[in-house]
């Protein structure tokens, strides 16, 4: 189960659907050692008790991610690790998984629409190491450094990070983006990365937060390869993103 979307990709590659250049990667590399204490509102969605995804806190019961990262999942099989910088050591505290929702268009092979909520089976209690993080709604522009963060792998084959790392990345012009990437970049996704390379997120960190100034402005969705020249790192964009996450989150209360 925990390979779940790497096996639906490698189905896509066999029937076709995707080539090996342009699939989604489901995607710190290049980047420093983090406290959660800096990084107060990332999580680690873990399967089997096996880190699988990052995410974000977002209110005291709720995390975004990535819609792939939940797709095709049952949630007990989920629990939520907050307020850790490891990844397997007993700091921070597992939650329960209550629910999850995937937006209703996403679509695994281009991977648009990739965002998704969890909500929890009890609230948060709210600290230094546990925060949630404000959503940007405003589009972001060009040029901006964004901070990435996750315990994904650091290099593109590995071994992912058993500590929190975080970069800085530049945010990509779009149109340069989809020159780069191919038709695939919609206006859901937003591009991010240096274009020598040298700086991404990678496997294992999907679902992670995006964010400017404190607020989140994108979900680590899906790249070409990790820190590759001219391969920018793909975000969901949410501030396209955003209007179907407030009418969600209006529903639950």
């Amino acid at each position: 189960m925990m390979y779940k979307l790497w096996w639906k990709l490698l189905l896509l590659q066999a029937s076709g659907c995707l080539s090996l250049e342009s699939r989604p990667d489901p995607r710190i590399v290049g980047g420093f050692p983090a406290d959660i204490a800096n990084i107060p509102y990332i999580v680690s969605i873990q399967l089997y008790g096996i880190h699988h995804c990052g995410g974000s806190i977002i209110n005291n019961h709720t995390i975004l991610t990535a819609g792939h990262c939940l797709n095709g999942v049952p949630h007990r099989l989920l629990k939520v690790k907050v307020g850790g910088t490891s990844r397997y050591r007993k700091d921070g505290e597992l939650f329960s998984v209550a629910d999850l929702q995937v937006h209703e268009n996403f679509n695994p092979k281009t991977m648009d629409y990739d965002i998704g909520i969890i909500r929890l089976t009890k609230n948060l209690t709210l600290s230094r190491k546990v925060k949630a993080i404000p959503i940007n709604p405003e589009r972001v522009a060009e040029g901006t450094y964004a901070t990435i963060a996750g315990w994904g792998f650091k290099s593109m084959n590995g071994p992912p990070s058993d500590s929190l790392r975080y970069a800085r990345v530049p945010i990509v012009n779009q149109t340069a983006c989809r020159n780069l990437l191919g038709k695939t970049v919609t206006d859901r996704m937003l591009c991010a990365g240096y274009l020598k390379g040298g700086t991404d997120a990678c496997q294992m960190d999907s679902g992670g937060p995006l964010s400017v100034r404190e607020q989140l402005v994108g979900i680590v969705s899906w790249g070409v390869g990790c820190a590759l020249a001219d391969k920018p790192g793909v975000y969901s964009r949410l501030d396209a993103l955003h209007p179907w996450l407030d009418q969600v989150l209006n529903k639950s209360k």
